[in-house]
C-alpha cells in the first residue's frame, strides 16, 4: 500500500504546527486557541471491500513514525463513542471501520 501521499500532508501539517508555535512564541497570535481547535481525524467506511482497505491501510499508516498511536476500529460501541452522530440509527451487521488520530 502506498501511504506516500498521507505521508506528504501529514508531514506539511507539522511544519504548519511549527509555524503556529513560532508565531504564538513571537507574540504575534495571542492564543493558538484563537485559529485552531485540535480534534481527531478519523477515516470511515462501509462495505467489506471498504473495510479491508482501511484495515491493511491503517496497518501501513502505523508502521510510520507520524502516525504512531492512530487507533483502529470495526465495534459498533467503541465507533459511537467516538462518532455517535455517524453511528445514530446505523443498520446492525453493516460491516464498519473507522481510524482516528
Amino acid at each position: 500500500m502506498d501511504i506516500s501521499k498521507a505521508v506528504a500532508v501529514n508531514e506539511a501539517f507539522q511544519i504548519s504546527r511549527q509555524f503556529w508555535s513560532h508565531l504564538v512564541e513571537s507574540k504575534v497570535i495571542a492564543s493558538p486557541r484563537d485559529f485552531i481547535t485540535p480534534v481527531p481525524h478519523m477515516s470511515f467506511v462501509w462495505g467489506e471491500a471498504n473495510v479491508a482497505f482501511l484495515r491493511k491501510r491503517h496497518e501501513a499508516l502505523n508502521a510510520h513514525p507520524l502516525f504512531a498511536g492512530m487507533e483502529y476500529s470495526e465495534d459498533p460501541a467503541q465507533m459511537a463513542q467516538w462518532m455517535p452522530l455517524v453511528m445514530q440509527a446505523r443498520p446492525p451487521g453493516q460491516p464498519l471501520a473507522v481510524t482516528r488520530t
